[in-house]
């Protein structure tokens, strides 16, 4: 049976940390009445189970995770805002969204190279 080694216990426990704050996030938002973040939320409870219980899929999942949701989709929000800019369209809440977009594509550019470089993928047979 494959297993993830997580060679870092620091990013190993910060991954955990940060998928479980944009748990509890999107769990806020369901309750607010944005019935949307029931899918990330389910994406992220999977994410957080991988991780925990070690599965040869973690790997794969924080790739998948780190590039779809914290790497494409802000690059594409700050496209849509630095658009809207270019029409004369400004608000103060396009700041905030300037500064979460780019925050989580930096967080996504760390979380994926630091799974490339600390993350593994072995055989538990042959290991232990």
């Amino acid at each position: 049976m494959k297993k993830t080694l997580f060679a870092n216990s620091n990013f190993y426990y910060g991954v955990i940390v940060y998928l479980i704050i944009l748990l509890i996030w999107n769990i806020l938002n369901v309750i607010r009445g944005n019935i949307l973040g029931l899918l990330p939320a389910f994406i992220q409870i999977a994410l957080v189970m991988l991780i925990i219980t070690k599965n040869q899929y973690a790997k794969i999942g924080l790739k998948f995770f780190s590039l779809v949701v914290l790497i494409v989709a802000p690059v594409l929000q700050l496209l849509s805002i630095l658009l809207k800019a270019s029409i004369g369209e400004h608000s103060a809440g396009n700041v905030n969204k300037l500064f979460f977009s780019l925050l989580s594509f930096a967080l996504g550019i760390i979380v994926l190279v630091l799974t490339n470089k600390t993350v593994r993928v072995y055989d538990s047979d042959i290991r232990s």
